[in-house]
């Protein structure tokens, strides 16, 4: 499912974009040939700087579908429908815009990626997953349908910006990309197994799009956990190239603690310790064909927790 409209700017809030008058249009190429457009509106502004940022991203064939507008700093509040935007990404008369204030191309580049990653998810399908919705391995990884059961997150505003689904997968897109700061603050940055998912979904084979594969197989569990109890979940993998991601998201206090490990063919293949309020996340693969089990235990206090399982082919 994709969305038929999107306009999502770096404020707090849903600004629906504005059309401001027409530039020229300059179409650069990628390594592959696809177009590269930019509209620049700013005088002084160089087509090339932006143009050179797309180019060295991570992109498929969805790069020549959108068109990048540069605009002097002091419209662009004006052009995305918001005082607060920094920029913002649409779709107006059918045609996927991105619009961004002139500036440096150090200044512009995180700007430009995270706006671009919201082009990202709009192109890239996730499922029935409800726009937007990032791509299927980032979603499995950031155990986004956990965090959606808990509350945390929304596919629209309605937990403000930080907890919009399509502004963490922008932010994660540009941590893939360059070293920015990451303007989540109550989410950790992409770990190094969140940015391996992403990458695999969107290289894929060609540049393109990432191949389809069966959907992710989860299960899910919550409870609470004393010293020495446990939650055991058997599953088995019943062929190679496959991916295991367990969450456990656990409350209570530091000193209520708890451990998470995966036992394939009786041997241990990830663990990992927590804490309340911490966050137990293991991505392990490709692992298969094995019979295997994930074990959460308590270790000390008592802990509520919510646990997620994911079974992913990955090849």
């Amino acid at each position: 499912m994709r969305r038929a409209l999107v306009a999502l700017a770096l404020a707090a809030g849903l600004a629906l974009a504005v059309a401001p008058a027409s530039g020229a249009v300059t179409i650069a190429r990628d390594a592959q040939g696809r177009a590269i457009r930019i509209d620049v509106r700013a005088p002084g502004a160089k087509a090339s700087d932006y143009a050179r940022i797309l180019r060295n991203s991570i992109h498929g064939d969805e790069i020549s579908d959108v068109t990048v507008i540069v605009l002097p700093e002091g419209s662009i509040g004006q052009a995305c429908g918001s005082v607060h935007a920094g920029g913002c990404y649409g779709v107006f008369r059918g045609r996927a815009r991105i619009q961004i204030p002139a500036s440096s191309p150090g200044e512009a580049e995180a700007v430009l990626l995270h706006e671009y990653g919201h082009h990202i998810d709009r192109a890239r399908s996730n499922g029935d997953i409800q726009e937007p919705n990032g791509t299927p391995r980032w979603w499995s990884a950031r155990a986004m349908g956990a965090r959606v059961r808990r509350g945390e997150v929304a596919p629209d505003y309605r937990r403000g910006w930080s907890h919009a689904i399509g502004e963490i997968f922008a932010e994660d897109y540009v941590q893939l990309q360059v070293k920015a700061p990451y303007r989540i603050r109550w989410l950790p940055p992409p770990s190094a197994a969140v940015m391996r998912a992403m990458r695999l979904d969107l290289t894929g084979r060609g540049g393109g799009p990432a191949p389809r594969l069966p959907a992710p197989l989860i299960t899910t569990r919550s409870g609470t956990l004393s010293s020495g109890d446990g939650e055991r979940l058997p599953f088995g993998l019943l062929g190679p190239g496959r991916k295991v991601g367990l969450v456990a998201h656990l409350g209570g206090t530091s000193a209520d603690r708890a451990r998470a490990e995966v036992v394939c063919n009786g041997r241990v293949i990830g663990s990992q310790e927590a804490g309340g309020g911490e966050e137990i996340n293991l991505d392990l693969g490709p692992l298969g064909p094995a019979e295997c089990t994930a074990n959460l235990v308590g270790t000390a206090g008592a802990a509520h927790y919510d646990m997620e399982l994911t079974l992913t082919r990955v090849t």
